[in-house]
């Protein structure tokens, strides 16, 4: 299969052609044909029920959507992969937009790269956070003060240099220590900016 948007491409990471994606996706699908409607549902099942790997006491190190969904949990890039082939399994555009975080309460333990969704829904990019506690449309606040920072601009895919972390780190732990705080790449679309993420 072959797509020329690449926010509707099946890549290595987003394969949304495996079977467990696609049974997924026609699932939560079938109770609405509404494209607004099932982003919301498939926001709410990642969020829900894919639970954030440093929440469990496992140390499973999970990339590609199909693998967080036969684990059943991700980081949170992980989670956006899965969330995002889910997305396009129903010919919504997803790419990927990120936040610059600290790792613990304050700087002092350094930054890392938080992943999320942005999905193009009736012409309007809406950004899709699918962490505990935010909802559809929302991302997670970050703080100036202690330099956190929304990105600006669009990705088409996962973060490179944080899929090779992931892709080469033996455990959860390894993988925490190793993490990015930037992307690797500028974005693929500047005119998402920080003033839509609210």
């Amino acid at each position: 299969m072959t797509v020329n948007d690449p926010l509707l491409s099946a890549t290595e990471y987003v394969d949304y052609l495996d079977p467990t994606i696609q049974t997924l996706a026609q699932s939560l699908s079938r109770d609405s044909t509404d494209k607004a409607r099932y982003a919301c549902d498939a926001f709410e099942w990642v969020r829900n029920e894919i639970p954030h790997t440093t929440t469990t006491a496992r140390q499973v190190v999970t990339a590609k959507a199909s693998d967080v969904l036969a684990e059943r949990t991700g980081i949170c890039h992980a989670k956006a992969n899965l969330l995002a082939g889910l997305l396009r399994a129903q010919g919504i555009p997803a790419g990927f937009g990120f936040q610059r975080v600290t790792v613990g309460e304050d700087a002092s333990d350094g930054y890392c790269l938080h992943a999320l969704v942005i999905a193009k829904l009736d012409g309007d990019l809406v950004a899709l956070d699918p962490r505990p506690g935010i909802e559809f449309g929302s991302v997670g606040p970050v703080s100036d003060d202690l330099g956190e920072a929304n990105l600006p601009g669009l990705w088409n895919n996962p973060d490179a240099g944080t899929m090779s972390v992931l892709e080469t780190s033996a455990t959860l732990d390894d993988a925490l220590r190793n993490l990015p705080d930037r992307p690797s790449a500028p974005p693929d679309d500047t005119s998402f900016t920080t003033t839509a993420l609210s």
